[in-house]
């Protein structure tokens, strides 16, 4: 649901990607059957990884922190650049890190936070960004 919310947020805040996001689905099928050299460009969000962090443990409940790690593949030809104005690795890099940061998804703990980010592909005709980013929830378990 996270992924869907989060395609959907793009969508509506970052005008050179609307109608061009995607999910993990799409992107491993480009990978896989066309390569990165076919892509009309634009982003793939994925689930990335969850991070534990502070555990609380009180008359039989277990609590902990958990970071869900999200990641944002931005994808742009290399020559052209995305959609009518060109949009650039750069500009799409900063207009998806104001969209995502201090957002507060619906029954999230906590805002978006940027993890991390890098040029993960300069080859094949595209130019491709991996942005990362994290949002508290919290594990509660009654052993």
């Amino acid at each position: 649901m996270l992924v869907q919310d989060i395609i959907a947020r793009l969508g509506d805040r970052v005008v050179a990607l609307a109608g061009r996001i995607r999910a993990a689905e799409d992107y491993a099928a480009l990978l896989q059957m066309k390569g990165i050299s076919s892509a009309q460009g634009g982003a793939y969000v994925m689930p990335s990884g969850i991070r534990g962090g502070r555990v609380e443990s009180a008359t039989g409940v277990f609590t902990q922190i958990v970071d869900e790690v999200i990641a944002v593949v931005i994808l742009v030809p290399a020559e052209r650049g995305l959609g009518r104005q060109g949009a650039t690795i750069e500009s799409l890099k900063q207009d998806v890190i104001q969209a995502l940061c201090g957002w507060v998804p619906e029954e999230a703990i906590g805002p978006f936070q940027l993890v991390r980010g890098a040029m993960i592909n300069l080859g094949e005709g595209a130019l491709a960004f991996q942005l990362e980013f994290s949002v508290p929830d919290q594990l509660r378990i009654i052993p």
